[in-house]
């Protein structure tokens, strides 16, 4: 029956008999119709379901499974094998929520929903459309003695209390720390009873009355009761303040009382008794309210966390409604104190589909491209890979540059056991959110992917000396309001695997966000270079050093080498032209399109670009609206009123990295504009750059890969990273919609994915952690056919001839960044990174290898990809829509495969018809 319920606790033997039944049924292959089944229908109620999956949840302890009807495989919420779980973690695994937060001290502490809520009875189950809600109290809101009733109506004593206790001998031990008693009426010859009870005016109080006790000594129960009294009713100093109006709920009416002086391990047993029957201070509290006394005050360290499970078509959402959670925030306790419990990071389902130490699969987590790690692999103490979604927020200081790490650019998740697979996209909150895996461990003996949410941020300020610094936190001025939303998907036998989930991915983005697939084939495949304009320099002039602006592509040397290009029969060409804006590549506020003098003039610019028109090339003038350098005071950037705030109240800077310390580079750092101001911006940038420039295309260097918040103290002017991410996506709505500008990005965050034309520098691989067994092109594989994309420019990477082939592996655009000026001109410069850019050393291998790799992917432009596999050491294949594969050899040895031999560091098209390599 579902209806509301409210506070209920997990009996023991309801997870023994659940636990033993489940295990027996997965370990021994029962099916869907056997133990597993009847186990299912027995203990758990049906609460959704519709023509594809099931929902069910267990009322004692909140257990979700989920039935995929297609694959006939159950999904929970919870690992089946707790048994084999450390006896530390083993409330842990008994969990759906956990937080973390920060005491008094600024320690961090943690909680979750099952030792913290469910343990305590604190937890409200309601039915709601397609699925359930769960209202969780986590944090003890009575002390441990708050749970043991003083006085107590006696039929509710023994219906709720003792009939509830199984064992004989605990039932007795907890009747006998308590009197049963009652006031009766005297009769007119029956003598006054004399407890001789010090400062107990015991006329006064029980006049015409008797006490009548059930067992027991009736001094000692008459004593417990006035001490009870006292104890319990506010302003009471002393027995001699009770009186006849004190006793009045005795008359006639059979009450239990909770003995005084109770050694302390019997008060313990007792509570250990009473917390596992769900007897929760809320009852004690209805007690003391029945009985006149003063009712236990509530705990302050609890926090209010509602979580709704539903169904929508063929997935399974769950949500927390971030605006209703509630944690303690400048509120009295019970000292009369202001205290605040600040609600730092929550975790949601970490242990749906776990898999345990005998399955064989793998975890997918969206590092770079994508990335897997295989179940159950030794990785010689790493068991975690955990990265925040869209990169670093460079609003929070970090004061030390991380070791190289590739940002997650999507908010996808998944797992695949055996013959079945789940995979997770983070729908709202995603700004926020962390993906972590974890392999077993001693602690944890499960394979899992899950996601976490930080809402509410925070810093640490350094007090004191140096040698004797004391660190406080400082923290985001409110927490994170809208909803924390993950949408689960679940494959089959025949479909459980990344390429799959890539596709349900590709699907989800159709769907909900509008990507339209490309509709016809291309000539030639895209070809992106990047052409740097100007860059600044130190140099000396009259013995003081100055910074200039150095050239090293102007307007005519731009369509030099759009030309050189063309004569290598390179015709589809899409320029990004970087550094074109007044001071170049660290070109300041860009309230205006001025073009940079040292590239040449006004004349010259428009020869450039009338060129490219005619050429049919498509033209993308590039500029930075995240970070300003604030060189000149007549460029419209008020610095103070502009910049983005750290959370300890700083400007808010980008920061270069000494490459040797890893610590900031004295003297850099840009200032990162705020996200109140991205709109006014555009307002005043984008019509002359439309009527002198381009009025066409753009290209935005790091609003597809950088998300930064504004923290200041003003709550209304607060932005948190969610909001950026929505004044992000509005900003390029407008110039993609009522602009019509096609748009490029570098980087790719997910949310820019509606909104761009092209894709530059996305990775092309995962990060190089140990944790991660092979890279996979996930993020390609949902693009493909959909998005023009690039990875990193071919000409700067550490291996070019691999940068080449992962990007025919992956269907990708050749990408290269260049500028026409000899390499020694970056020397002794902020841009030393572009040494190897001189288009002259790579014109003739981009040409060579954008023939090779035309020829090959071409007639696949618009295809989407239908697989991918690794065929042996250091050969992947791709396989398209038309049956076409490519065959990728990363060796250094000629690789035979089906007949078909692939030269070393090379590659070839197997197309649909041909059987063999003869």
């Amino acid at each position: 029956m579902k209806a509301e319920i409210l506070y209920k606790k997990l009996p023991a033997a309801v997870f023994t008999v659940i636990t033993a039944v489940v295990l027996l049924s997965v370990f021994w292959g029962t099916s869907p119709a056997g133990a597993l089944r009847e186990s299912i229908d027995q203990d758990y109620t049906l609460y959704a379901e519709n023509a594809y999956l099931q929902l069910y949840l267990h009322e004692e302890n909140t257990d979700l499974v989920v039935y995929h009807k297609e694959a006939e495989k159950f999904w929970f919420s919870n690992p089946v094998y707790r048994p084999e779980v450390d006896m530390g973690a083993r409330d842990e695994v008994k969990a759906q929520i956990s937080i973390d937060y920060f005491t008094l001290a600024d320690r961090r502490r943690d909680m979750n929903n099952f030792s913290d809520s469910i343990e305590a009875g604190q937890f409200a189950i309601s039915e709601i459309e397609k699925g359930v809600r769960i209202d969780y109290v986590l944090g003890r809101e009575g002390r441990d003695r708050d749970y043991l009733p003083v006085v107590v109506a006696r039929e509710k004593f023994e219906n709720l209390i003792l009939d509830s206790i199984e064992d004989e001998g605990d039932r007795q031990f907890f009747r006998e720390n308590y009197f049963l008693m009652t006031l009766e009426s005297r009769a007119e010859d029956e003598e006054k009873q004399d407890f001789d009870i010090h400062n107990l005016d015991e006329d006064s109080v029980f006049g015409d009355y008797r006490v009548n006790v059930k067992e027991g000594d009736p001094a000692e129960a008459v004593e417990a009761l006035v001490d009870q009294l006292v104890a319990h009713r506010e302003g009471y100093e002393d027995r001699t303040y009770i009186s006849a109006a004190d006793v009045d709920f005795m008359r006639d009416s059979w009450v239990y009382v909770r003995r005084t002086g109770l050694r302390a391990w019997d008060e313990e047993d007792l509570i250990d008794l009473i917390q596992g029957l769900g007897y929760t201070p809320y009852e004690v509290q209805d007690d003391h309210f029945t009985h006149g006394l003063q009712p236990p005050q509530p705990g302050v360290e609890t926090f209010n966390i509602p979580v709704e499970y539903f169904l929508d078509g063929e997935d399974f959402v769950a949500r927390i409604p971030a605006g209703e959670v509630e944690f303690p925030m400048n509120i009295l306790d019970r000292e009369g104190e202001e205290v605040s419990f600040p609600l730092y990071n929550i975790a949601l389902l970490e242990h749906f589909g776990a898999a345990d130490t005998q399955k064989e699969g793998y975890m997918v987590v969206p590092s770079g491209s994508g990335g897997l790690i295989n179940l159950n692999s030794d990785k010689s103490g790493v068991y975690s890979y955990s990265m925040p979604l869209y990169g670093r927020d460079h609003s929070l200081l970090n004061r030390e540059q991380l070791s190289e790490r590739i940002q997650n650019y999507f908010p996808v998740f998944g797992i695949k056991h055996e013959d079945k697979a789940v995979m997770g996209i983070i729908e709202s909150g995603d700004a926020l959110g962390r993906i972590n895996a974890e392999l077993p461990s001693a602690v944890i003996p499960a394979n899992r992917v899950y996601a976490n949410f930080n809402i509410l941020p925070y810093t640490q300020l350094v007090l004191g000396s140096q040698d004797h610094d004391a660190r406080i936190n400082r923290y985001q001025a409110r927490q994170y309001m809208d909803d924390i939303q993950l949408r689960y998907s679940f494959f089959g036998q025949n479909e459980a695997d990344y390429v799959s989930m890539a596709h349900r991915y590709q699907d989800y983005l159709v769907d909900n966000y509008g990507l339209e697939k490309r509709d016809k084939p291309r000539a030639e495949i895209p070809f992106f270079v990047e052409l740097v304009g100007g860059i600044t320099e130190i140099t000396p002039r009259m013995g003081i050093p100055r910074e200039s602006v150095k050239a090293m592509t102007t307007f005519s040397q731009a369509q030099s080498i759009v030309s050189a290009l063309k004569e290598r029969d390179i015709n589809n060409i899409n320029l990004i032209y970087s550094g074109w804006l007044t001071d170049g590549m660290a070109h300041d506020y860009p309230h205006q399109p001025d073009l940079e003098e040292a590239l040449g003039t006004e004349e010259e610019f428009v020869a450039l670009r009338d060129y490219l028109q005619k050429e049919d090339i498509d033209f993308y003038p590039a500029l930075n609206v995240m970070n300003v350098n604030n060189n000149s005071w007549f460029n419209n950037f008020r610095t103070s009123r502009m910049t983005a705030r750290f959370l300890d109240g700083d400007l808010a800077r980008k920061y270069s990295y000494n490459i040797v310390s890893s610590l900031i580079q004295p003297g850099s750092g840009r200032y990162i504009l705020s996200p109140h101001y991205y709109e006014s911006l555009f307002d005043s940038f984008i019509p002359d750059f439309q009527e002198n420039i381009s009025n066409e295309s753009i290209a935005l260097r790091e609003m597809g890969r950088q998300l930064n918040s504004d923290f200041r103290e003003e709550v209304g002017r607060l932005i948190d990273r969610q909001q950026a991410q929505n004044r992000i996506v509005g900003q390029l709505a407008d110039l993609s919609g009522k602009n019509q500008l096609d748009i490029s990005v570098f980087g790719g965050n997910a949310y820019v994915l509606p909104y761009v034309e092209q894709i530059l520098e996305l990775p092309l691989r995962a990060n190089y952690f140990r944790i991660i067994d092979q890279s996979i092109p996930f993020y390609q594989i949902a693009l493909k056919g959909y998005k023009d994309f690039t990875g990193p420019p071919i000409n700067l990477v550490d291996n070019p001839r691999q940068s080449m082939l992962r990007t025919v592996e992956t269907g990708a655009a050749p990408y290269y960044r260049w500028f026409y000026a000899d390499g020694a001109g970056v020397m002794r410069t902020d841009f030393e990174e572009l040494y190897s850019a001189h288009y002259g050393d790579w014109l003739d291998s981009a040409g060579s290898f954008y023939e090779q790799a035309n020829n090959t992917l071409r007639k696949l432009y618009d295809q989407r990809i239908t697989g991918h596999q690794k065929i042996k050491e250091n050969v992947y294949q791709t396989e398209y829509e038309d049956g076409s594969r490519v065959v990728i050899n990363y060796g250094q040895k000629t690789a035979e495969i089906e007949g078909y031999e692939i030269p070393a560091r090379d590659f070839i098209l197997i197309e649909e018809g041909v059987s063999d390599g003869s």
